[in-house]
């Protein structure tokens, strides 16, 4: 039953707010529950007496809201619906309730008195039917012909799918699209339907993108056809020296230069360089005559017999390489060495040999005489040990052992754990058992502060003390450390007396009892103490305080203090404190004489004081206070209809929030993990939402549609969040909504790899933004290649790469395409068909340099990098040995393939276990041939040395000493490879052209050998950077400024 809880609220209402009237009549005639009067009605059909009975009870209740001294006007009461009679339920017919007609109290017991308004609890004003604000209108506030949110009706949002919705003459249409959506097919029913964003200007381009957004990809490019996009957008046909077409999808040559002629098919474009001569028949010129792709093929006046069998010495075949005959295979004379044999094939072994004087070939058997740390002679043929070495000495006279005692003369022997003559014996003038001033060891002087010092089996031992001085601790360390003046027995005079460490022990004087011990006050005892005599450690009398106590030893306490009625000493001596009181003391106990204004004593207890904090205004509203000062706040009870319901707000409800008043509960919901966005106020609604978190924040079905960019790639560039990676470790992922919820942050799906060393694989592996750099022992750290060395050659200490030289993407079957740099790798197909100038350039982005060879005046070699490393110490024929062993190095008759044909073609580097120098050098015999800097002028032109023969070559030309095969600089050929030499350089320091530089800090070697920073930059790790900024990750940034 609601009737009597309704006439309640009517009653209370009117005594908050009464209105004018006419204002009651016109809101007594709405009525917003129409059974009120359904209810009335069947109440009166069913009782008679109901209308009678409900006068009375009208009556009553007016009479005791009289009594009350409550206003009682003409309209302050509601009748039941529908008339007097009326017992309606709910808010249709209750009393006081919102429907049916209401009985007039100063219209006598009328059955069909007039209908008059109820009551009216102002709120904002909403849009929905209701006068809310209690002003006589009713949505006064909203318009339905242009309000988007109420359009045509309460409540008619206009939404469109990623569109803004407009209302004109109350029917919803679309506006315009949201950023980066368009409207693409005209329908509003599924609004802005395409997600684009104009790319290159709006200008349609090859790239597989919608750069226009008119809904179609690349629709004005025929990759089928097109030679700038043949196949797939941006793969340009650039084929060598040849026009390209595409066709179908694919680039072909058109047409080959004038000049230029397509050889290998596996080559994209006319890849040789070729004019036919000599009527197109090959002769041993070093010119390919037919342009078959060979140069001097078939041995052109090739075959006859070479060279001497004289001595050492055998014949060879004369062989056409590279426009020239020369002899292959034919061993020449050599110089002359003492080993029993005609080295120089002149018919005479050993000549130019003294064996009877000569040290290093010395007798019959060529000894070479050698003695540690002395000069060896030759005497009759018989080696002699000579004089020994500076340093080194002959102490027992054997020569097997050489000048074996390695010493220094310094001077006659001294005490210093040194053999200063020489002579085998170490300080042996010298005591250290018994001598104070060496005492133990040399140096080591004995002594103790303030007595005397001795020596004893090599330890310091402290005699007897210097007179007025003692030994109190014992510690020989600080020797007689106490000095004192003794005078006799200890007295108490602050002295000590007796030079004992103590002064005025044994309490010498005291111990005899002194004070009183009245009330408070003890007895004490005398005490020498600091010299004197004193009482101590007694209590003397004090002033009398309120505690219990004879503080001044009288003979009473507390005289002086009224503990029953004085409230500073109440009971126990103890004050009265009480909380916002003014307090007061009787028989011993506090007591509440008054509050303070704006406290209350609510519960009586005065041991809290006036404990609530109020001050009454009055009955009680919804702000917040306790108006009536009950302990209870606002308890009040809210207006219906109040609160928004729908989509995510679903459960709200309205409250009485304090001094705001009513509203909804749309911020505590927010709080507990509803997805409700507030507006800028904290407590209404957003109209639109702000936070980017994964839900619908202002109720409109929509999810972070501000957020256009959400769900599309990224990746660790500095940017949405990420830290700025390079190389390897930049990991790619996914826009989503960051932590905040204010905007997006890339959420990593791939994580990129974590620094690892450099190798070279055309990758940035340890993420310095480098790619494949030089190897640097300072503060650029890049790719180690496999080397050999180093040997100590021309004066020089110098490193060779362990492979041929091979491109970062090179693997086991296939040669690669990236050119930045050479690299030394085992298993990858080596980089061949590559010219002297482009192999040079390649060894110097390596921070190396091609192997050099110098020679006289004559020409003959002086120095040879490459050979050195080929021939090894032992001066070998071959890598592996003197003798050829076939199949051992990839020449002309291994056979990569078994079965079938012998493929001459080259392998993976290593591939030929066997083929390894001394110093641990593959392939230096055969596989490709390799460039070193060997400068020589044929016929007016500047050629370089081809080493080491390749995969095509018989074994005359695998040899390590085989330098015939020579071409100017720009000369390529399937069959030429290289590898890099360079240096030994200092730690942090990489060969640059026979330099050695720093790449990370050099402006003329910055990153790279060659590659110079322009005027007013500096060399930053690598990095050109320009005056006034710093090398932050990969970017030059403003000094200063790198986090």
């Amino acid at each position: 039953m609601r009737t009597a809880g309704a006439a309640t609220g009517g009653l209370r209402d009117r005594r908050r707010r009464r209105l004018p009237r006419g204002a009651r009549r016109a809101r007594g005639r709405r009525r917003v529950d129409g059974a009120g009067g359904r209810v009335g009605a069947r109440a009166r059909a069913a009782s008679p007496d109901g209308r009678a009975a409900m006068t009375a009870a009208r009556w009553l209740l007016a009479a005791l809201v009289a009594a009350a001294g409550c206003d009682v006007s003409p309209y302050a009461i509601g009748g039941a619906g529908g008339g007097d009679a009326g017992g309606g339920v709910g808010d249709g017919g209750g009393v006081g309730g919102d429907g049916g007609g209401t009985g007039r109290i100063d219209a006598g017991p009328t059955v069909d008195a007039a209908p008059q308004p109820d009551a009216c609890l102002p709120n904002v004003e909403a849009c929905n039917g209701v006068d809310d604000d209690c002003d006589g209108e009713v949505d006064e506030d909203f318009n339905l012909d242009s309000d988007p949110n109420h359009c045509g009706a309460c409540g008619n949002r206009c939404t469109y799918d990623f569109a803004f919705g407009l209302c004109n003459a109350g029917t919803c249409e679309q506006g315009d699209c949201f950023p980066g959506y368009i409207d693409l097919d005209g329908e509003s029913s599924n609004g802005c339907e395409y997600f684009c964003i104009p790319t290159n200007g709006g200008t349609e381009a090859c790239d597989r993108v919608d750069n226009d957004c008119d809904g179609a990809i690349d629709e004005d490019f025929n990759v089928d056809s097109d030679p700038l996009n043949c196949g797939a957008c941006g793969n340009a046909c650039n084929l060598l020296h040849a026009t390209a077409k595409c066709v179908a999808g694919a680039c072909e040559i058109d047409t080959c230069e004038t000049g230029f002629v397509d050889v290998d098919p596996a080559v994209p474009g006319c890849e040789y360089k070729c004019t036919p001569t000599n009527g197109g028949v090959e002769i041993c010129d070093g010119v390919d005559n037919d342009c078959d792709g060979t140069i001097d093929d078939g041995n052109p006046g090739g075959g006859a017999p070479c060279g001497t069998d004289v001595g050492e010495c055998s014949p060879g075949v004369t062989t056409c390489s590279f426009g020239t005959l020369f002899c292959v295979g034919a061993v020449g004379p050599t110089v002359e060495r003492c080993n029993n044999k005609d080295d120089d094939c002149d018919g005479t072994k050993d000549n130019g040999f003294s064996t009877d004087t000569n040290p290093l070939a010395c007798g019959p058997t060529c000894e070479v005489c050698a003695f540690d740390h002395a000069t060896p002679t030759c005497v009759g043929g018989s080696c002699q040990m000579g004089p020994c070495t500076f340093g080194f000495h002959d102490l027992d006279g054997e020569p097997g052992n050489g000048c074996e005692y390695a010493c220094i003369v310094t001077g006659a022997e001294v005490c210093d754990g040194a053999d200063n003559d020489c002579d085998g014996a170490v300080d042996e003038d010298f005591d250290t058992l018994s001598d104070p001033a060496n005492c133990g060891a040399c140096g080591n002087q004995c002594s103790f502060p303030h007595a005397a010092a001795t020596c004893a089996a090599g330890t310091c031992a402290m005699g007897a003390c210097e007179p007025n001085f003692y030994d109190i601790d014992g510690n020989p360390n600080n020797g007689c450390e106490y000095a004192c003046v003794a005078t006799g027995a200890e007295v108490c005079d602050g002295v000590d007396n007796d030079c004992d460490g103590a002064v005025d022990e044994g309490n010498p004087g005291g111990g005899a009892p002194c004070g009183t011990d009245q009330g408070a006050c003890e007895f004490g005892t005398t005490d020498c103490v600091g010299g004197s005599i004193v009482c101590t450690g007694g209590v003397g009398p004090q002033p009398e305080t309120c505690n219990g106590i004879d503080d001044d030893c009288d003979g009473t306490p507390d005289n002086g203090f009224d503990k029953a009625n004085d409230p500073r000493f109440c009971g126990d001596c103890t004050p009265c404190d009480l909380p916002h009181a003014v307090e007061g003391c009787s028989a011993g106990q506090c007591t509440v004489v008054a509050c303070e204004a704006g406290y209350v004593d609510v519960d009586g207890d005065p041991a809290n004081g006036c404990e609530y904090a109020c001050t009454p205004t009055g009955v009680e509203v919804c702000d917040g206070i306790d108006n009536d000062c009950d302990k209870q706040v606002d308890e009040v009870t809210p207006p219906p209809n109040f609160c928004r319901t729908a989509g995510e707000c679903a459960g709200a409800t309205v409250i009485c929030a304090g001094a705001e008043g009513f509203r909804c509960n749309y911020k505590e919901l927010a709080a507990a993990g509803a997805a409700i966005e507030l507006a800028a106020d904290g407590v209404s609604l957003a109209l639109e939402e702000t936070v980017c978190d994964g839900r619908d924040g202002d109720c409109d079905t929509g999810v972070d549609e501000p957020f256009a960019l959400k769900g599309s790639a990224c990746g660790e560039d500095g940017s949405f969040g990420t830290t700025r990676k390079l190389g390897a470790c930049r990991g790619t992922g996914t826009l989503v909504c960051n932590a905040a919820g204010d905007g997006l942050q890339c959420a990593i799906t791939s994580p990129g790899a974590t620094p690892a060393p450099e190798v070279c694989n055309a990758l940035d592996d340890d993420c310095d933004g480098h790619v494949d750099e030089p190897y640097d022992f300072g503060g650029f750290s890049g790719v180690r290649d496999a080397l050999v060395g180093p040997l100590a050659i021309g004066g020089q200490s110098v490193v060779m790469y362990r492979y041929e030289a091979a491109r970062p993407d090179a693997t086991a079957t296939s040669a690669g395409t990236v050119e930045s740099r050479a690299c030394s790798l085992a298993g990858v197909l080596p980089w061949r068909n590559v010219s002297y100038d482009d192999a040079a350039a390649a060894c110097a982005a390596a921070g190396m340099r091609l192997c050099e060879v110098t020679r006289d005046g004559s020409g003959n070699v002086v120095t040879d990098e490459w050979g050195r490393f080929c021939e090894g110490a032992a001066d070998r024929v071959y890598p592996y040995g003197n003798t050829y062993e076939p199949n051992t190095c990839n020449g002309s008759d291994y056979d990569p393939i078994p079965g079938g044909n012998n493929e001459d073609i080259p392998v993976a580097t290593g591939t030929m276990t066997d083929c390894v120098s001394a110093d641990g050098s593959f392939d230096q015999s055969g596989n490709v041939k390799e460039w070193v800097t060997d400068p020589r002028l044929v016929s007016g032109v500047t050629v370089h040395t081809l080493r080491g023969g390749a995969y095509d070559n018989p074994s005359g030309g695998l040899t390590c000493d085989f330098d015939f095969t020579v071409a100017d600089a720009s000369f390529r050929f399937p069959n030429v490879g290289f590898r890099c030499c360079a240096r030994s350089c200092p730690a942090g320091q990489s060969d640059c052209g026979g330099t050695c530089v720093d790449l990370a800090t050099s402006e003329a070697h910055c990153g790279a050998c060659g590659a110079a920073c322009a005027p007013g930059e500096t060399c930053q790790n690598g990095y050109c950077c320009p005056t006034g900024t710093e090398l932050c990750a990969d970017q030059c940034v403003p000094a200063g400024t790198c986090p």
